[in-house]
């Protein structure tokens, strides 16, 4: 009888007692194992990641005629930037950190530790020159009230306490 080796700890030999009293260990018996067929599986490697450092966290695609950005979800921030326009992008082949349709990725941890998402966020390029025009304007107009030597409320400061006039052209 061909019996096939078992796999594990051994089956310890049992002790029985003898017709004069002596202990006889008995032979231990081998069950007979039927073998088990095994269907050889094709050894294919996993797809490792790309860990060279050429992988953009951030990125994401344009979109004709529109203006993306990520928005860090920081108190108030994210109303701030839907006043000025902005839509959460919500496209099913963005891959997201989140479980609902907002596209956000993990870029860090906040003050008390909970994880910091930020928000991928577009708004029209109408929309977006028109805030980048109106920001120069107020830029320019602050750099010449400083040229003037004025403050930013509009008031002279050569008057009060300055004596002569600023060195910035």
């Amino acid at each position: 009888m061909n019996v096939p080796k078992r796999r594990g700890r051994p089956t310890r030999p049992t002790t029985v007692a003898g017709p004069d009293g002596d202990q006889i260990t008995a032979p231990v018996i081998a069950r007979e194992v039927e073998p088990v067929e095994t269907v050889p599986q094709p050894t294919r490697r996993r797809k490792r990641a790309d860990v060279n450092g050429q992988h953009l966290k951030l990125a994401f695609p344009e979109k004709p005629g529109y203006h993306r950005r990520w928005v860090n979800d920081k108190p108030g921030r994210l109303a701030m930037f839907q006043k000025l326009a902005y839509d959460h992008v919500r496209d099913a082949s963005i891959e997201s950190d989140g479980t609902d349709s907002r596209i956000r990725r993990l870029v860090g941890t906040t003050e008390g530790g909970a994880p910091q998402y930020a928000y991928l966020m577009e708004t029209p390029k109408e929309e977006y020159q028109y805030g980048v025009d109106e920001k120069e304007e107020s830029r320019a107009a602050f750099e010449a009230a400083i040229r003037r030597g004025d403050d930013p409320l509009g008031s002279s400061l050569t008057t009060k306490t300055q004596s002569h006039t600023s060195s910035i052209s």
